[in-house]
């Protein structure tokens, strides 16, 4: 969250801060640590002083306690007046009775007698110094007790905190402001190259350059922005040239587009749409697509509707679009979301902050002649499907002459074998002997009735087999059927004598047909 917030500051504040930061680290470090450090030196040397006078007492009590002169340890503690700083001193002997007193300002004495060293007393204000009074043989003659005032020092760490903390308050002061004119200096430059970019970005005017005359870091940037920008404006043309392209092809495609609002309202639609609906464009900007649809085979409009104006779209459904004179035309309906309103598809000048979050892109593709070719399909797949059957018919009726014909093969190799099986027989009775003639005449009578009945087998034979192989010629022309019919059967009645059959016949004259009257004539004489 720091690093945000310092993000989103100004570059002058960023360079400024840190320095300033610097600075009063820099000023608060020598606020603490110099007056401590003087007050660490102060009282080391006022310890010193006082360790020192302290000694030079204890020298002075000493000589006169060996020589038994009280006068003169009463005059030794007396000349510890010319130190101020000694607020009071006090001799004890060995059992701790007092012996002497120096106490010109009348202070209160310390309780403690006996103190080896320093020991500080009265809050700091004073310092209380013990040392032994010891014989030049080593006896300890008493204890000597010197209080030493603290109150110049710590006066003198006061001054020098106050000076202290004027000094940095004003190095802060001056700091400050020296910061501050750097900063300005420096991020000058970078200022104006922010507004100049700014006017430009804000002006769209990419083939302006900037003026920067400093020839460092931000001149040089101002040289690449200069150069990038001039990039941008050759990209920038490129882009409205392709743009413009892009409007003429929606403009003119033959597939028809619509750009709706999030309810399925018109924002904006091509010409071919236009022509499509038959209707002018201000009657169809705002007018809800859906009034327009109609979806043959869907139950449910409503959800189909709603899939299709969603944000996920909808792929290839068929539908139909109802044109001028109320006719339908046969569409195919794909919808995308689009996150951002161009301001072509804008056309009303709507306030972008009243603008939907998104669009829909509609694309109506016009598939009637698909339609049509479809139900030509069908009809052609239903037509296929009768002459299949009737294909299926006439392969049965094949399959059953094929049968006809192998058994008629079979018969007709029946009926050959028999007349030549009789002939064969009649002959080899006329060879066997000498016949008489009415003998020979009658196996010859035989042997020419089966020749015959061989012939007429034969002859339908070859009949069959040109039809098979394709070679039968037939005629077709007019023929009197009754006449056919009537000649065929005088043909056969004389043969029909010879078995002692007869023919009766009617026949209605004058049948007039369409045929071939050699087949017809065989179909007759086959009949018979």
């Amino acid at each position: 969250m720091r690093s945000v917030f310092f993000n989103d500051l100004p570059i002058r504040l960023k360079f400024a801060l840190p320095m300033i930061a610097a600075l009063s680290v820099m000023l608060i470090s020598i606020y603490i640590y110099v007056p401590e450090y003087h007050k660490r030196t102060l009282l080391h040397a006022y310890k010193r002083d006082a360790l020192r006078m302290t000694e030079f007492f204890a020298e002075a009590v000493s000589t006169a306690l060996e020589e038994h002169d009280f006068k003169l340890v009463q005059k030794s503690i007396q000349s510890a007046k010319i130190d101020a700083n000694v607020l009071f001193i006090v001799l004890y002997d060995d059992t701790g009775e007092q012996l002497a007193v120096f106490n010109p300002k009348n202070r209160a004495l310390s309780a403690r007698k006996k103190i080896q060293g320093i020991v500080m007393e009265g809050e700091k204000s004073r310092m209380l110094i013990g040392q032994l009074i010891v014989s030049s043989n080593k006896t300890i003659l008493g204890h000597l007790l010197l209080a030493y005032s603290l109150e110049e020092i710590n006066r003198q760490i006061a001054n020098f905190h106050l000076a202290i903390l004027i000094f940095t308050f004003v190095a802060f002061l001056l700091g400050s402001l020296f910061i501050h004119a750097i900063s300005g200096h420096i991020t000058r430059s970078i200022s104006d190259l922010q507004k100049q970019m700014q006017h430009i970005v804000d002006q769209q005017t990419y083939e302006s350059t900037i003026q920067i005359d400093s020839k460092d870091e931000v001149g040089r940037l101002a040289e690449v922005f200069n150069k990038m920008m001039h990039e941008i404006d050759l990209r920038q043309k490129a882009i409205l040239k392709t743009r413009q392209k892009y409007l003429d092809l929606y403009e003119n495609a033959p597939t028809m587009y619509f750009n709706l609002d999030p309810t399925g309202k018109i924002l904006d639609c091509n010409k071919n749409a236009i022509r499509a609906l038959g209707l002018g464009k201000k009657q169809v900007l705002y007018a809800n697509l859906g009034n327009f649809l109609k979806a043959a085979g869907h139950t449910d409009w409503d959800s189909l509707w709603k899939n299709v104006i969603s944000k996920e779209g909808a792929q290839d459904i068929e539908l139909q679009l109802k044109c001028k004179d109320d006719t339908f035309l046969d569409v195919l309906l794909t919808s995308s979301c689009q996150e951002s309103l161009d301001q072509k598809m804008n056309p009303m000048g709507q306030d972008p902050a009243q603008q939907s979050p998104y669009t829909v892109r509609v694309t109506l593709s016009d598939i009637s002649h698909l339609k049509k070719f479809e139900r030509q399909i069908i009809k052609r797949n239903e037509e296929l499907a009768r002459l299949y059957a009737q294909l299926k018919k006439a392969n049965k009726k094949l399959k059953e002459l094929d049968r006809l014909k192998t058994k008629f093969v079979s018969d007709a190799s029946h009926q050959l074998r028999t007349p030549l099986t009789i002939i064969k027989g009649e002959v080899e009775i006329v060879l066997r002997k000498n016949r008489k003639p009415r003998e020979y005449r009658e196996s010859l009578s035989i042997v020419q009735d089966e020749v015959e009945d061989l012939e007429r087998i034969v002859e339908n034979l070859l009949t069959l087999a040109r039809a098979d192989s394709g070679n039968l010629v037939s005629l077709e022309e007019m023929v009197d059927f009754s006449a056919v019919c009537e000649e065929q059967v005088l043909k056969n009645a004389v043969f029909a004598k010879t078995k002692n059959i007869s023919v009766d016949y009617d026949i209605q004259s004058r049948c007039w047909v369409l045929g071939d009257p050699l087949r017809l004539g065989q179909l007759v004489s086959n009949l018979i």
